[in-house]
This record gives structure tokens, C-alpha cells and sequence, in this order.
């Protein structure tokens, strides 16, 4: 039986909170006090005090990884916390709580596994492997994994998935990526976001307006130097109020991230907000501060629409039946955006921010406010099908958690219709390999090492678009059954 649990996620900054990281971390608590209710909970933290203080459980410091620099400096502490390593120095406090075939690990989303964030690829590898270490189970929840990924963090994140029990992931393109790392099907999940119960279970918001008058949440994050002239602050302020006069709505602006300057990210939410504000009439956009997590669940749940280039106002608007509109800026946050929306049906409901900066937010806007009452309807049948599918993955955990071992995830009827999509861009981005390899054949003629490397990118995805189609396959077959 595991008497402790530790979840890892990216959580415990006063200053630099994040809603979304902290909304996660908090449903699976939520999670595990259901399905583990003798067990204890500890989460890892930058700020033990704090998270204890807030989340009510124990809390025990990150490892390190936040102060590397460099790959070099990460693989050198991996190689120390390894758990046959003869370094000098005391073991992370977090790990005296991994040092049981009792305990377990909970890789909880927040800091996802992409090449962007490698501290967490390594910090999250080096807690797996002091769990396998002592045979203590490791379940993995919420994740995207890549897009980005290279050759050596796609080597670490394809170590950490074998080690665990129970992978989860928000995507279609994750779940092919997690396949062609290895993951046996028996172990992975398609599911919704973590925290996408928060809004349902959320406390009355602290509101700060009058809420009888309908309105907008608005989420920015800094998509440009907010204290600057860029033209895009000034194009969506244009477009927000157009929208608001033509659905009589008022506009209120939900910040989810204050600034974190240590993770590359100057400016905060607010900062944001006020670079919109200054292109809208007096009193046009209320602006709220950083709420907790619950508190921003609860609220943009309530809203009769959402624009957000953030990807949790999407998860705690939808299951809600509030129509959404997502704003993308690089192929990560298209992945993940769209990977919200394709939930519910309604994938389409995205634009680039090149694309935002043309007028596409106002003119998606005003098609889903033009038909609100069957966009909420579609919303609602589909929220009930994922709800029903939630429920059936978490009695799944609960029978994982009860007897140590694997219990295979059950596949929620929306995958074979998102993998559809994945099969459709894998077959795109095998082609375009194969005529890059070819480029590459015809300038770079007797580099022979850049050709190999050129013809395995093209095979690793012919493999994926491979094995993502059979598998699609046998889930419309499996669904045909279930139908008849």
C-alpha cells in the first residue's frame, strides 16, 4: 500500500504566481485526497513555507535544477542525485520521501516536457529515477510532451515515460509523441487538463464588478513589450471594443502571471492589461489583479466568453459551455491551445498572433457571438461526454493506486477524431522530411552523418504516422463495437 505521495509540479512563488501551474497542482491534490485518502501528501516547491501555508499538505524544496544554466550543469547534477551516485553532500530532502516501496510520485502538469523548460525534463527524470530506484510507483498526469525536444531531452523524457505506471497527456500530438517514445498503449491516457474540474467545484468569486451585466474574460499574457509601440496592443484594444459594442458586453480583464524575470518573463499579466487599457476608453476594460487559482476557475467560468492567448482560461471556460477564442504565438502554444478547444469540437476557434493582428479574434469572436445558444448547447453535450469519460479515468487511478500496478487507462471516445488530425500533419511532416532529406542529399553530397540524421527524422515519423494510424484504427473499431 502507498502511504505517501509526492507531487511535483511548478508551484510555491508569492511573487511569481502562476494561476495555471497552481490550478494543476492543486486539482490533483484535490485528485489524490479522493483516491488516496490515507495517504499523505507532500508536494515539491520553490517555496516549502508557502505552499504548506497555502495547499495545506507538506511541502519539501525543489532540487536544484532551477540554478543550472547550461545542459552541462544539469547532467552534472542529474549524475550527483543519482541513486547509486558516491557524491559527497546530504540527499534532497524530497527524496526522503521516495526512499519506500511505499511511497509514490506524482508528476503533476506545470513546467511541461519541452525543450523550452529543461530544468523541469531533469528534475522531473531525476525524481523518476530515485522512485524506480526503490520500486515506488511513478504516475504521470496533464502533460504535454515536446513539441519542441532535442536529441538528448527527447532521450530523458523517453527514460521518464518508461518509468512511470500511468502517463497522461492533454493532446493528440502528445499522445502520438508519448507512442513514438516508446510508451506502451496499456499505460497511456488521453485526457482533459488537471485542473479543467476547478470551475465546476470553484468557491462564489470575489467579483470586484457588477456581474449582472454580461461580459468578457480577457486574458493577455506580455505578447510584446508592453511599455512599447507595438502595434498589436493597439489592434486587439480596436478589436475587444468593437466586440463589446456589438455584444453588449463589458470587457474585464483576467491576469494570470505575475512577473518572473528569473524564467525569462519581464512582465506580468497586469502588465499587459494596462498596455491594452491604454488604447480603450476610460473605463471600457475592468482590470482585475492576480487572483488565486480557484477564484480565477470560478470566474471565467461565469463569463459569456473568453479571449485568451493563456491556455487555462480555455480548460476553465469550456467545461462551463462558454465559448472561447484562442489566441496562439509559437507551435507550442498552438499545440496546447488547440489541444483545449479539441476537447469540445471546436479546434477551430484559434488564430495566430499575426493572424490577431489582422482583425481574426473580432471576426471569430462575432461568429461564435452571432450563434451563442447552439455554440453553448455543442459545448454542454460535449462537456458531458468528457465528464463521464473523467470519471471512468479516475476510477481507473483509484484501481492503480490500490494495488501498485498497472491499470490500463480507458480511452475517452473523442481520441480516435483527434488523432485523425495528428494522422492528417504527420503524413504532412513525413513529406516534408523526405524532400528536405533529399535538399540535403543534393548540397550536402558526402556528409554522410547530416544524411543519416536527415533520413531517421524522416523514419521517426513515417513510424509515428504509422503506429498513430493503426491505433486509430482499432479505437473506431472498438467504438463501431460499442455502438452496435
Amino acid at each position: 500500500m502507498t502511504t505517501r505521495w509526492t507531487l511535483v509540479g511548478d508551484v510555491g512563488s508569492e511573487a511569481g504566481y502562476h494561476v495555471g501551474d497552481e490550478a494543476m497542482l492543486e486539482a490533483n491534490l484535490d485528485l489524490f485526497r479522493t483516491i488516496a485518502p490515507g495517504a499523505r501528501l507532500a508536494v515539491v516547491s520553490g517555496d516549502p513555507a508557502y505552499s504548506a501555508r497555502e495547499l495545506g499538505v507538506d511541502a519539501v524544496p525543489r532540487l536544484g535544477f532551477d540554478r543550472c544554466s547550461s545542459d552541462a550543469e544539469r547532467e552534472a547534477l542529474l549524475e550527483a542525485l543519482a541513486p547509486a551516485s558516491k557524491a559527497g553532500g546530504a540527499r534532497p530532502e524530497a527524496f526522503g520521501r521516495l526512499a519506500l516501496a511505499s511511497d509514490g510520485l506524482v508528476i503533476s502538469g506545470g513546467g511541461n516536457m519541452t525543450s523550452a523548460w529543461p530544468n523541469f525534463i531533469y528534475e522531473r527524470l531525476a525524481f523518476c529515477r530515485q522512485a524506480a530506484s526503490v520500486r515506488a510507483p511513478v504516475v504521470i498526469l496533464g502533460q504535454t510532451i515536446g513539441p519542441e525536444l532535442t536529441a538528448r531531452h527527447r532521450e530523458c523524457v523517453a527514460e521518464m515515460l518508461k518509468l512511470a505506471l500511468w502517463v497522461g497527456v492533454r493532446e493528440a500530438p502528445s499522445f502520438a509523441l508519448a507512442l513514438e517514445l516508446g510508451v506502451p498503449i496499456e499505460r497511456l491516457n488521453y485526457q482533459l487538463d488537471d485542473a479543467a474540474g476547478l470551475a465546476l467545484a470553484g468557491p462564489e468569486p470575489a467579483w470586484g464588478f457588477d456581474p449582472s451585466v454580461p461580459w468578457i474574460a480577457v486574458t493577455l499574457h506580455p505578447l510584446a513589450d508592453p511599455h512599447g509601440g507595438d502595434s498589436i496592443w493597439a489592434s486587439l484594444a480596436g478589436q475587444l471594443q468593437g466586440l463589446a459594442a456589438h455584444s453588449g458586453c463589458r470587457l474585464v480583464f483576467i491576469p494570470h502571471a505575475r512577473a518572473a524575470p528569473a524564467l525569462g518573463a519581464p512582465w506580468s499579466d497586469e502588465d499587459a492589461g494596462r498596455a491594452l487599457a491604454r488604447h480603450l476608453p476610460a473605463d471600457t476594460l475592468v482590470q482585475l489583479p492576480v487572483l488565486r487559482a480557484r477564484e480565477v476557475a470560478a470566474l471565467t467560468g461565469r463569463a459569456s466568453m473568453v479571449v485568451s492567448s493563456r491556455y487555462h482560461p480555455l480548460v476553465f471556460a469550456l467545461g462551463r459551455a462558454v465559448p472561447c477564442v484562442g489566441l496562439w504565438v509559437d507551435e507550442y502554444t498552438r499545440v496546447k491551445l488547440h489541444g483545449a478547444l479539441d476537447h469540445y469540437g471546436c479546434g477551430a476557434h484559434l488564430c495566430s498572433l499575426q493572424q490577431a493582428g489582422d482583425g481574426a479574434v473580432r471576426a471569430i469572436a462575432q461568429a461564435l457571438w452571432a450563434d451563442a445558444a447552439a455554440q453553448r448547447a455543442a459545448l454542454r453535450a460535449q462537456a458531458a461526454i468528457a465528464d463521464a469519460d473523467e470519471s471512468a479515468r479516475c476510477g481507473a487511478l483509484r484501481a492503480l493506486v490500490a494495488r501498485r500496478g498497472p491499470a490500463p487507462p480507458p480511452q475517452p471516445r473523442r481520441l480516435p477524431v483527434a488523432l485523425a488530425h495528428v494522422v492528417r500533419q504527420l503524413g504532412s511532416d513525413r513529406k516534408q522530411a523526405e524532400r528536405q532529406a533529399a535538399s540535403v542529399a543534393r548540397q550536402l553530397d558526402g556528409l554522410s552523418a547530416s544524411m543519416r540524421e536527415a533520413t531517421a527524422y524522416a523514419n521517426s515519423l513515417k513510424h509515428a504516422h504509422t503506429e498513430t494510424t493503426r491505433y486509430a484504427r482499432s479505437l473506431e473499431q472498438r467504438l463501431d463495437k460499442e455502438v452496435r
